[in-house]
C-alpha cells in the first residue's frame, strides 16, 4: 500500500516553509521529497533541513529540481486531470466493468473508442474505469507521457 502526504512537517527552526514538500510510504519504505529551484539552493536547503515529526535527517530528503518537474509536465498534468475521476467515482466502478474495460484494451484503442464500445454505460463510468485500470497498473498508455489527455488518448 502507498500512503502520501503533502507538506508533511515544518522545520525545527522558526521558518514558515516545510522541510519536505512530500512524504510517501511505498512498500513499507518512507520517502521524503523536496522541490528546489537550483543546485546551489538545493545544497543550502539540504544542509539546513530537519524533519520535525520524524527522526529523518536532511540527507534523507530527496531533492527534485523544478527542471525535472517541467520535463514531466504533460504526465503530471494528465494525472491531475485524472485524479478527480478516481476520487469521486472509483467506488462506483463494478469489478466486472473494470475487467471488461481492461479486456477491451487488449488491442490499441482510444478512450473515445472505449466509450463508444460501452455505449450502454455512462461514459463517465467508462472513463473512470479506464483511469482506474491505468492507476492499478492493468492498463498502460505511453500517450500520457507526451500528449495531453483527450478522447483520442490511446
Amino acid at each position: 500500500m502507498t500512503s502520501y502526504c503533502e507538506r508533511p512537517a515544518l522545520s525545527a527552526e522558526a521558518v514558515t516553509e516545510p522541510s519536505a514538500d512530500f512524504w510517501v510510504m511505498r512498500d513499507g519504505r518512507e520517502q521524503w521529497l523536496s522541490i528546489e529551484d537550483s543546485a546551489g539552493e538545493q545544497a543550502d536547503a539540504h544542509d539546513q533541513q530537519t524533519v520535525a515529526q520524524s527522526s529523518q535527517s536532511a540527507s534523507d530528503v530527496e531533492i527534485i529540481s523544478r527542471q525535472e518537474i517541467e520535463r514531466h509536465r504533460v504526465w503530471i498534468q494528465n494525472w491531475m486531470s485524472m485524479l478527480p475521476y478516481l476520487a469521486t467515482g472509483a467506488h462506483l466502478i463494478e469489478p466486472t466493468l473494470l475487467e471488461h474495460v481492461v479486456e477491451f484494451f487488449d488491442h490499441a484503442a482510444t478512450m473515445d473508442e472505449a466509450e463508444q464500445h460501452f455505449s450502454r454505460i455512462d461514459p463517465v463510468l467508462v472513463r473512470t474505469a479506464i483511469i482506474a485500470g491505468l492507476h492499478g497498473g492493468q492498463l498502460v498508455s505511453p500517450d500520457l507521457i507526451t500528449l495531453a489527455l483527450s478522447r483520442h488518448t490511446r
